[in-house]
């Protein structure tokens, strides 16, 4: 929801791909957590857990997407939302949206991602927002993300 959100208000990329995008971000967390249920050390401890989806997800997420034939930047949403650092292109794309949009999910938790300075992810930028300012206009679109979110629940 978030990502359809911030694709509408800040590019001329479609929302509804965007969402899907922001959908299946995380699909390869499926896999490492179906395998962590069988390893009692791992599941029983969250922060082991935690790095381990992290290390893994994007190329594991990666090689599903590949097979089942999704578009590359699709398969670029889920291989680079990690990367705060990514600067490949000069105009925002899916994978940009969904770094913010993953960013912002964060927001009140104890994950690292809300813990790091955000000033200078390019991603901001390429959207022309401060992440002050993405803070405020997620605010402001709180009712249609909630809308959203009904919808597909």
């Amino acid at each position: 929801a978030i990502s359809s959100v911030f694709a509408r208000k800040f590019t001329k990329l479609k929302p509804d791909e965007a969402m899907l995008a922001g959908l299946i971000h995380d699909i390869g967390s499926l896999p490492v957590l179906i395998r962590a249920e069988t390893i009692p050390e791992l599941i029983n401890n969250a922060h082991a857990l935690q790095w381990v989806i992290f290390q893994l997800h994007t190329r594991i997420g990666q090689a599903i997407l590949k097979k089942w034939d999704f578009s590359q930047e699709m398969i670029d949403v889920v291989a680079q939302h990690e990367n705060l650092a990514r600067d490949k292109f000069p105009t925002p794309d899916l994978a940009d949206v969904v770094l913010i949009a993953n960013l912002h999910s964060h927001i009140g938790t104890d994950h690292f991602h809300a813990q790091n300075q955000w000033e200078n992810i390019p991603a901001f930028k390429k959207l022309g927002l401060s992440p002050d300012a993405s803070i405020k206009a997620l605010e402001e679109a709180r009712e249609e993300v909630q809308l959203i979110q009904k919808i597909l629940a």
